[in-house]
């Protein structure tokens, strides 16, 4: 647990938050939406649609939604609602994606290679969903002895606010 964002990046994602989310909780959800391959490891948009629906009752969250690099531009945003804001310049700029982790309140994602910036930081509090799928490098005997992660448990050094949860992301 060793990445640290740039402190100018961390000051951007505080104002980028004070300006956009402010006074509610900032939440993010990182999105994978692969076409080529892979693509059982992709968000389940649906259930995230449901999350937020179900969170929209309450006024004090909004959810910040990181799209997939490629999807960036299109034309439909795949998320729908009043608490929910698209922060592209998290999927531009690595920097500024670490430190949008570290100050958003919780940070929603399954299985993508951006999801290291939020694992190896201590301070970024995650729940991590799908980790585990019959994909290239994610089943797990591949977790195993690549991040010596066993199946139920968490990253090594992970604190209480950082969660594994092995199962997809379904809304309940």
């Amino acid at each position: 647990l060793c990445v640290s964002p740039p402190q100018d990046q961390i000051i951007l994602a505080r104002k980028w938050i004070l300006k956009y989310c402010f006074p509610k909780i900032p939440i993010t959800i990182t999105l994978r939406e692969w076409d080529d391959w892979a693509d059982e490891r992709n968000s389940k948009i649906e259930e995230w649609q449901k999350l937020v629906t179900y969170f929209s009752k309450f006024d004090q969250y909004i959810f910040i939604v990181i799209r997939d690099y490629y999807k960036l531009y299109d034309n439909s945003d795949p998320l729908q609602g009043q608490n929910i804001i698209y922060c592209n310049e998290a999927a531009l700029s690595n920097s500024f994606r670490a430190s949008l982790y570290q100050e958003a309140t919780l940070n929603l994602f399954v299985s993508n290679g951006s999801a290291t910036y939020a694992v190896a930081n201590k301070n970024v509090r995650y729940i991590f969903f799908s980790i585990c799928s019959n994909g290239r490098g994610a089943t797990k005997s591949d977790l195993r002895e690549s991040l010596r992660l066993y199946y139920n448990d968490s990253f090594q050094g992970s604190s209480e606010f950082q969660k594994v949860v092995w199962q997809r992301d379904f809304f309940d």
